[in-house]
C-alpha cells in the first residue's frame, strides 16, 4: 500500500487538531505520536527504497527452484492457483481499511470520532511498514513461482518475492482487531461487546485462506501475517488508552481498581 505517506498527511492533520486533548477514552499525545509516526513512516520509506533497489531476478533463478526445499508444512500450497480467490481476497483488503468508520453507528463512537480516526490511520500506517520491513528481509518466493506453467513474465515481478508475510492478511487483521478493540473499549458497560472479536478474527482468516488458495502465499506466511496484524490493530488503541484509578467501597473496606 504505497499510498501510506498520503495516509501519514491526513493524520497529521487530524493530529494537529487533536494533539495533547484529553478525551474520556483515548489520549493522544505528541510524545505518543511522534514516535509511532515515525516508525511507521521509517520502516515504509526504507522498506519501498530497498525494494527498488532488488535485482531482477532470471529464468534461471526460477528454473533453480526446487519444492523439496520448502517446508513441507508450506508445500500444499504450491498446487495452489485460482484467479477468483485473489479477486476476493483483493475486495476484502480494499475494504478493510473502511471498517473503522462502522464505529460511526454508535454515540460513544461518535465522540470519539477524531481520535479514533488517528489511530486508524496510524494502524494503518504501521502494519502495512512493520509488513514491508518482513517483505523486504525476506525475499520469499511466492508459491506460483514454483510452477513451470505460469509465464515468466509474471514471475519477474518484484512483487513474486514478497510472500513473507501475507499483506493482505496483516493488513485485514489489523483494521478488523482495531475496529473490535475500539468498540470494545467505548462501549465498557454492554454485555456482549467481546462478541465483536469474533468477525473480527474470523475476517482476516478467511483472507489468508483465499491467499493460499491464490497461490499467493504458504500457510507460514498468512499465519504469521495474521498474529502481527492482529498485534497492530490492537496495540495502538490499546497504549492510548487511559488509565483509571477507581475506588469502589466493600461492605469492611475500600477496593482500589486500576482500569486500563
Amino acid at each position: 500500500m504505497k499510498s501510506a505517506w498520503v495516509l501519514s498527511f491526513l493524520f497529521l492533520l487530524l493530529l494537529s487538531v487533536k494533539a495533547d486533548a484529553q478525551s474520556d477514552v483515548y489520549q493522544l499525545s505528541w510524545k505518543k505520536e511522534l514516535p509511532l509516526l515515525a516508525a511507521g513512516l521509517g520502516m515504509n520509506i526504507w522498506s519501498y527504497a530497498t525494494q527498488a533497489g532488488w535485482e531482477e531476478s532470471t529464468a534461471a533463478d526460477f528454473a533453480a527452484l526446487n519444492q523439496d526445499d520448502v517446508w513441507s508444512f508450506d508445500r500444499s500450497a504450491i498446487d495452489n492457483i485460482s484467479p477468483n480467490a485473489k479477486t476476493i481476497s483483493d475486495i476484502i483488503l480494499y475494504s478493510s481499511a473502511t471498517y473503522p468508520i462502522l464505529t460511526y453507528f454508535t454515540d460513544n463512537c461518535r465522540c470519539e470520532g477524531i481520535d479514533v480516526a488517528v489511530l486508524a490511520l496510524e494502524t494503518l500506517v504501521l502494519v502495512n511498514g512493520v509488513t514491508e520491513v518482513a517483505k523486504t528481509l525476506g525475499k520469499r518466493y511466492r508459491p506460483f513461482t514454483y510452477r513451470p506453467e505460469v509465464p515468466l513474465e509474471e514471475k519477474l515481478s518484484k512483487n513474486s518475492r514478497k510472500s513473507f508475510f501475507s499483506g493482505h492478511t496483516s493488513v485485514t487483521a489489523a483494521m478488523s482487531v482495531f475496529t473490535a478493540k475500539v468498540f470494545i473499549d467505548l462501549h465498557p458497560h454492554w454485555k456482549y461487546r467481546n462478541l465483536f472479536l469474533v468477525p473480527a478474527l474470523l475476517l482476516p482468516a478467511s483472507i489468508g485462506y483465499f491467499r493460499y488458495r491464490a497461490g499467493k502465499h504458504f500457510p507460514s506466511d498468512v499465519i504469521v501475517g495474521y498474529f502481527a496484524g492482529a498485534a497492530v490493530g490492537y496495540l495502538v488503541p490499546a497504549i492510548h488508552k487511559q488509565k483509571r484509578l477507581s475506588v469502589i467501597p466493600t461492605t469492611n473496606s475500600l477496593m482500589l481498581l486500576y482500569q486500563f
